[in-house]
């Protein structure tokens, strides 16, 4: 599942074709907005992704708000959470990628 939170070529498209990943078979397509318009739309749109299909695991990569959402998001449903990055931590709260990673960490399996 691709959220669309990084949607510009040099944020997004290019990580796929130099890692040679496969196009994700979900485009949430979120764009921009502030920080609680994308977490909010994030969640939305994935929530409604376990009920179409039950998911074993929600792995979520990194520290932007997607991570941040999409673990919330399946929690919530009771899918189990795996972070790629935990524990890495800057301990500046004025980072908005700080309170991402400590929110995520919080409630990961």
């Amino acid at each position: 599942m691709h959220t669309g939170q990084h949607y510009d070529k040099r944020m997004s498209g290019n990580f796929f074709a130099q890692l040679g990943i496969r196009d994700p078979d979900v485009k949430l397509k979120i764009g921009s907005g502030t920080a609680a318009v994308q977490t909010a739309a994030i969640m939305a749109h994935y929530e409604e992704s376990p009920l179409r299909k039950r998911s074993r695991l929600c792995l979520v990569v990194g520290d932007v708000r997607s991570t941040m959402a999409c673990a919330v998001a399946a929690q919530t449903r009771c899918v189990p959470v795996a972070h790629v990055e935990s524990r890495i931590r800057a301990g500046d709260w004025t980072m908005p990628e700080e309170i991402n990673r400590l929110v995520t960490s919080s409630i990961t399996n």
